[in-house]
């Protein structure tokens, strides 16, 4: 089996629970996203579970969640995604919260957020072929999962392996409008591109860091932790370089400190231009388009003017942070 994301979306309830407009959207919208990179290479497997009338309950029951979440574990491979949309609860009589399932009762409001920890856990310990589970909770007091104050050691310790995108803090609510959910809108936009880095990959620190800033301050606030040695690649888009280009350009430089020196003959408008030094240029161009490579010494701030004046240039800070994993070969 490939890589498997399993998306919930709850939007039908039993009384007094309120209804839900757009979850059940929500999570249709991210299986279009997920299933597919943006050249058509295939991504996710993506299981889907939706929420039916309560009177007839053949969607999102608790022991339905636990069963298909479990199965997701049991197969997945390399990476396992974990996305819910619907109520979360937690109260002062409640040991954990919960994503409540349509047949939430008092007594039993749905799947622990605790007993998905411990879910995450086990995998990752049973199924050799599972490096990395990722959670993503879009409901209210969703930050209980990943909340270091509580007793419960299972939210303290996270599983090597395991990272938690939640959609607000624990004593916050997740709000919504026009048909989606704001954290899941913005969640959406990230795997779309927004969230990606210079190559087109995004994964899900840099998902936290663009879906946290498209919040204000006073509005609720996304939670992310993480347990991780390594990052996962959650989808590639088409990014301001190709793998090919990037290493080509940084190629040009011996060091992070280096100043590479710019010339008239690089220049293609000009008589005395050299193919081969117009070549480097183009190189050192799309670097400097996507924010790696900034000209020094010419007042002008632009390439153009550093090769005509004979100036330099070199790496900015994330030039040298991505000439760094080159050479490491994490690229």
């Amino acid at each position: 089996m490939p890589r498997i994301a399993l998306l919930v979306g709850v939007n039908h309830y039993p009384a007094p629970i309120k209804d839900l407009p757009s979850s059940v959207r929500d999570a249709e919208v991210l299986k279009e996203v997920l299933e597919f990179d943006d050249d058509d290479s295939t991504n996710f497997h993506c299981e889907i579970m939706t929420s039916t009338p309560v009177d007839n309950l053949q969607g999102v029951t608790r022991q339905k969640l636990i069963d298909k979440l479990n199965h997701v574990f049991m197969f997945a491979e390399g990476i396992a995604l974990f996305y819910f949309s619907g109520h979360g609860l937690k109260g002062a009589e409640l040991e954990s919260g919960y994503l409540a399932t349509q047949d939430a009762k008092k007594a039993q409001p749905g799947l622990a957020m605790n007993e998905v920890m411990d879910m995450a856990s086990n995998a990752l310990k049973n199924n050799p072929r599972l490096y990395e589970i990722f959670i993503v909770l879009d409901c209210c007091h969703s930050g209980a999962i990943a909340n270091e104050n509580t007793e419960n050691e299972a939210f303290v310790k996270l599983a090597e392996g395991v990272s938690i995108l939640a959609a607000a803090e624990s004593n916050q609510y997740a709000y919504g409008k026009n048909g989606h959910s704001h954290f899941t809108r913005f969640l959406i936009e990230g795997l779309r591109g927004a969230a990606a880095d210079v190559i087109g990959h995004v994964n899900a620190a840099g998902l936290y860091n663009y879906v946290e800033k498209c919040f204000t301050a006073m509005q609720q606030r996304p939670i992310f932790r993480a347990s991780l040695s390594r990052l996962s690649v959650l989808r590639k888009v088409n990014g301001k370089l190709t793998v090919r280009e990037l290493k080509e350009g940084l190629g040009h430089f011996e060091a992070t400190e280096c100043c590479y020196l710019l010339k008239p003959e690089m220049e293609h408008t000009k008589p005395n231009s050299i193919p081969q030094e117009i070549k480097i240029f183009e190189s050192l161009q799309k670097l400097y388009q996507a924010g790696l490579v900034e000209p020094v010494g010419s007042e002008k701030k632009h390439m153009y003017w550093a090769a005509i004046g004979r100036k330099g240039c070199q790496l900015t800070s994330t030039g040298k942070a991505y000439f760094r994993m080159v050479k490491a070969r994490k690229i």
